[in-house]
């Protein structure tokens, strides 16, 4: 075998509907070039004439790339991003055949207008095509949407408003079965850095692995809002030995960068307040409730200096936006018997929560009252989950796309969504479930795969791989043997 030293772009051949032939990139393979036989040979001994000859049939290459050179030329990213980024890169250009030996390499803009290059000289396509390459235009994309969509003090000033039902588009594709809950939490953030309205914390309420806290780093960074996440068990009140509230505050400090006109503005969580709660009476737990006070004194707005290595920070808490965090397990437990089965794991969680609940539960009325938007979120459904495995960026999804690097095809991912989402629904623990039974699944398949390399081209994982790892079918590739032309 010959030391793989180039990469290639291959191009597959589409006519227009005039019939006029012309070239799109659709893949990057790996190999060397043959010099005596003009051929681009890959790792699997497939040959690809070049796309200015006139070959009537079989793959054709173009834009060949030596792999140390475009690495030293683009350091900062990894070898599999430098695939994908060469070949997103080489899909903006049209190659269109004029003649045996000169195309035209047409690159479409997104003003609609075409700069045209001979393949004569293409020395402005190359520099292209070589990078040093920047985000994707799909990144470059979403990166200025994030930007349009963050919510500044100069738009607040400015009387500019942010659009939620924006907000709420991104936000939605990427946490799923939250809809009702996201809608309420982006208006309030809005409207409290807005000035239009007083100030509303919040109280977000659901069961384990639903979301609760990824909807707001996924909000932090659109309003381009620091986000602290504080957990509140193990605070002690004002004389008592432990953490105090001031430690939140310093957090908040720190996570502002120490600018105190940026902390001011900032969004906390309090995560797992409700471990704070005291049922109903203090039975010997001072602490307990005396937390609460600390607590209700915070997010009602007061003044406080807070030193960190030395230096005097004045903080002002009356603008931060606060949210309590928490699961409230007990307040779901009655309902837990009621649906049973199959069907329990495809409806929401139907118990409704309200302020007197939460008091019942050993919270202080004012406490409450602080914290006036009551957001509920859903249990997950069957189907909530199966649509989670289809984002780009879940564990799943991750796994699939290694394996297609890899030059390896799942064929019954379909299967997969039905198996994973069963199974997270069983262990309890919401999306959370998703990365256990997913690394479950694959830690044989990629053990197998990584100790033979480009030996796989297709995966069929069968329907007891949970009970026996070894259940899957990895299928090698067919050898083709080079031919001459």
């Amino acid at each position: 075998m010959v030391e793989t030293i180039d990469l290639a772009i291959i191009f597959k051949r589409t006519k227009d509907k005039n019939d006029n032939e012309y070239f799109t990139p659709f893949k990057i393979v790996e190999g060397y070039y043959d010099e005596e036989d003009e051929l681009f040979v890959d790792k699997s001994d497939n040959t690809y004439h070049h796309i200015c000859e006139f070959i009537n049939n079989g793959n054709v290459f173009g834009c060949r790339k030596n792999i140390s050179k475009l690495i030293a030329k683009n350091p900062n990213i990894t070898y599999n991003e430098l695939k994908r980024k060469l070949l997103l890169v080489a899909k903006d250009f049209k190659y269109i055949r004029k003649n045996d030996n000169q195309f035209e390499i047409i690159v479409v803009s997104s003003e609609q207008q075409e700069r045209k290059y001979q393949d004569i000289d293409t020395r402005k396509h190359e520099e292209y095509i070589d990078g040093p390459f920047e985000n994707s235009q799909e990144e470059q994309q979403n990166e200025q949407r994030d930007k349009e969509l963050s919510l500044t003090i100069a738009n607040s000033s400015n009387n500019k408003i942010s659009n939620p039902q924006e907000i709420y588009n991104l936000i939605t594709k990427r946490i799923i079965g939250q809809n009702e809950a996201i809608k309420t939490i982006i208006t309030t953030i809005i409207l409290n850095n807005s000035g239009l309205l007083e100030k509303n914390n919040m109280l977000v309420i659901g069961p384990t692995g639903v979301g609760k806290t990824a909807i707001f780093l996924e909000l932090s960074k659109i309003f381009n809002l620091p986000l602290t996440i504080f957990s509140v068990p193990g605070l002690s009140q004002a004389g008592y030995v432990g953490r105090s509230v001031d430690e939140i505050l310093k957090e908040i400090i720190l996570n502002s960068e120490c600018n105190i006109e940026t902390a001011e503005r900032s969004i906390v969580i309090l995560d797992e307040i409700d471990k704070i709660s005291y049922k109903g009476h203090d039975d010997g737990k001072i602490s307990t409730s005396g937390v609460q006070n600390e607590l209700l004194k915070l997010i009602e707005g007061q003044v406080r200096w807070i030193n960190i290595s030395g230096k005097n920070y004045r903080i002002d808490t009356s603008n931060i936006t606060f949210i309590g965090v928490g699961a409230f397990q007990e307040l779901y437990e009655n309902n837990k018997h009621q649906a049973i089965g199959f069907e329990s794991h495809n409806q929401p969680n139907k118990t409704k929560i309200n302020n007197e609940k939460i008091i019942d539960l050993g919270f202080k009325r004012e406490l409450v009252g602080r914290l006036p938007v009551l957001v509920q979120l859903n249990s997950l459904t069957k189907e909530n989950i199966k649509d989670i495995l289809k984002t780009e960026g879940n564990i799943f999804y991750q796994n699939i796309k290694r394996l297609e690097e890899l030059g390896i095809i799942c064929e019954n991912t379909d299967f997969l969504y039905e198996l994973i989402a069963e199974d997270a629904l069983k262990k309890g623990i919401g999306a959370r479930g998703i990365k256990t039974t997913t690394s479950k699944i694959f830690s044989n398949i990629f053990y197998e795969v990584l100790s033979n390399p480009n030996t796989y081209q297709s995966l069929i994982i069968g329907e007891n791989i949970l009970t026996n790892p070894e259940d899957f079918i990895l299928h090698k590739k067919s050898i083709k043997k080079r031919t001459r032309i």
